[in-house]
């Protein structure tokens, strides 16, 4: 089993809240171990049993990109085939590596290409953009709440209520098949 969350704040260093953001990071689930990481004003969480990479950050073209990852790719050899051919290289075996790499290959498009039962969010350092999605397929949900400078996500509410430390009557869940791009404080939900 695996968790996710994340936070994009645009008003505030996400490091502040360090402590209370790896307490929510770790009420995703009871197995596992907990990997955080942060830029300015975002912050991704895990929680995963195995050994696989659930979080990472690479460079391309010069632009930085961050990924948390949750699930499995049915399809992984031929996902990495087509990146392989597009020129692109890998540093681990991780899906979470092959689906950041997709992603910047294709962008939201990304998910024509991709098969399995996933969730996953991607932060885009030089447009400022998170991209949330689930697959038709994915069992866990995915939360979330937002304002015009502020989105918070993940797959259990209550670490999300605790967070936030109100309840919310505006907490949504993602839609299997859907994806979710918080860009220039809107959101735009589009099924795929």
């Amino acid at each position: 089993m695996c968790g996710i969350t994340g936070i994009v704040d645009l008003n505030n260093y996400v490091r502040k809240n360090r402590k209370a953001f790896l307490e929510l990071t770790d009420s995703l689930t009871t197995n596992g171990t907990s990997n955080v990481w942060f830029s300015t004003f975002v912050g991704f969480g895990s929680k995963y049993a195995g050994k696989d990479q659930r979080i990472m950050q690479t460079k391309a073209n010069g632009d930085m990109y961050s990924i948390v990852f949750g699930g499995f790719l049915s399809d992984m050899g031929r996902v990495q085939s087509l990146l392989f051919e597009k020129g692109h290289s890998f540093q681990t075996p991780s899906e979470a590596e092959m689906v950041l790499h997709a992603f910047i290959e294709w962008r939201e498009k990304c998910l024509e290409v991709l098969n399995g039962s996933f969730i996953f969010a991607i932060w885009d350092e030089a447009y400022q953009q998170l991209f949330i999605t689930r697959s038709p397929s994915a069992d866990e949900p995915v939360f979330y709440v937002h304002d015009s400078q502020f989105i918070i996500f993940g797959t259990k509410v209550d670490p999300i209520v605790n967070y936030l430390q109100e309840e919310s009557n505006n907490i949504k869940e993602l839609p299997q098949g859907h994806s979710l791009l918080f860009s220039g404080g809107h959101t735009k939900l589009r099924k795929y």
